[in-house]
């Protein structure tokens, strides 16, 4: 089904979905869908902030490649607030945020990071190819620095005694993002944390454009936690549609309604490695309605969830106002070519960390195959991005692409000479 077909139903259709599927969500998408011009509804507010390696029995070599390390030892970093500024949306309840951090770790999320095999040389390696424990081993670091934003911080200290007001749901696909270690290691504090599964059901039916709706498989088990008085749920997970956050959400909320007659939510917290501009506008509306302010973490960029699935999600080409550096792109050009806008940067994103056989394979047969390219064509390319044009031709410094799993690979393959020859242009 096309975007323009789409576009013919009639008005309704979202309302219609979610009585089918008992969920709000379709309501609340068919609002977003609406709007032409989402991006111009997003203004972006850059910042610096300063982090550092919160876990202590992690090698101190990775800050050594760090190009914005500073004399105290902490790292120096850009990041943007983005403020998304719906059409009547609540005016008693705070517009929902999205803020991006320009690190290391994150742009191996979005463009990708210099690769260290066991045996071959040094190559660049875009995150549909990097797969397996190195990059769950990125996601839990880049964790690490979102926890240390100023408005993270800030949103701690204002709710206070975070081990009472606040717990942590990890979906259960959530990618190692591992936020109550996080926290540990940034306060001393153990917030509570739970896990929970919504997944997609496949759904062909005509008036169905996502050919999916969201469903539990598992009872949400919130014993032990005191949520009678939280304040705030942090739910780990990146999402396209956001479909099944949103679900997720409502489910909680009857939870603690059915057992306390009530709830005091007042903040939700998505801390995602890839989001997206809709899935955040389909769940601020969602959350708004139970007067519940939205908030994302997440990486280089905020996404495009591509109509009319909503699934994929490739980075908005021509907006230079959700990405944290508009060169990022450039590297993304460079692999995919004119397909950049349509390709997304981690295809099959469970298997990507915990399967990769099979993530090789859905690479190609899920996406790929459908715009003429192979796993093959796009590591070729890949293979092209050297530290000579990544500096020259594309504008960004080498050093921007040694994550933690690039230093990790070259401690256990005892090749750090090596990768400092390589990245010194």
């Amino acid at each position: 089904m096309t975007h323009e077909t789409l576009e013919n139903f009639l008005p309704g259709w979202g309302k219609e979905l979610s009585l089918r599927y008992n969920t709000n969500f379709f309501s609340s998408a068919e609002q977003i869908w609406k709007i032409p011009d989402l991006p111009e509804k997003v203004i972006s507010k850059p910042f610096e902030f300063s982090y550092q390696v919160l876990d202590i029995t992690r090698s101190d070599t990775s800050t050594g490649y760090k190009n914005r390390k500073q004399e105290d030892g902490t790292i120096k970093a850009s990041a943007i607030e983005l403020s998304i500024n719906l059409e009547n949306f609540p005016i008693d309840i705070p517009p929902p945020r999205v803020f991006c951090i320009d690190t290391e770790e994150s742009y191996a999320m979005l463009a990708g990071r210099w690769k260290l095999p066991k045996k071959g040389p040094i190559h660049f390696c875009p995150p549909r190819l990097d797969l397996g424990v190195p990059a769950q081993h990125d996601i839990r670091e880049l964790t690490t620095q979102i926890v240390q934003l100023p408005q993270f911080l800030e949103i701690i200290k204002d709710f206070g005694g975070i081990d009472s007001r606040a717990f942590i749901t990890d979906l259960v696909r959530d990618p190692r993002i591992e936020l109550q270690d996080a926290l540990y290691l940034l306060s001393g504090v153990t917030v509570p944390r739970t896990q929970f599964d919504v997944h997609h059901i496949k759904d062909d039916s005509s008036d169905n454009p996502f050919k999916r709706h969201p469903a539990t498989t598992n009872h949400l088990n919130l014993e032990g936690i005191s949520y009678p008085d939280c304040e705030m749920l942090k739910f780990c997970d990146p999402f396209a549609s956001g479909m099944q956050i949103y679900k997720s959400l409502e489910e909680h909320l009857l939870k603690i309604d059915k057992n306390c007659n009530s709830n005091k939510i007042k903040h939700l917290i998505l801390v995602s490695p890839l989001a997206t501009l809709e899935g955040t506008a389909i769940n601020a509306i969602g959350a708004a309605r139970h007067n519940i302010q939205t908030t994302v973490f997440t990486s280089a960029a905020l996404l495009h969830a591509t109509k009319p699935l909503m699934y994929w999600c490739p980075p908005y080409m021509a907006c230079d106002n959700l990405i944290v550096d508009p060169k990022i792109l450039k590297v993304i050009e460079a692999i995919y070519g004119d397909k950049a806008d349509q390709i997304d940067p981690w295809c099959n994103w469970s298997a990507r960390r915990l399967s990769p056989p099979q993530a090789l394979i859905d690479s190609e047969a899920l996406e790929l195959l459908d715009h003429g390219l192979t796993n093959q064509i796009v590591l070729d390319n890949a293979l092209a991005i050297t530290p000579q044009r990544m500096a020259q031709e594309i504008g960004l410094n080498p050093r921007s692409f040694v994550s933690f799993a690039t230093v990790e690979e070259a401690l256990l393959h005892d090749r750090l000479r090596e990768l400092q020859e390589f990245i010194d242009v």
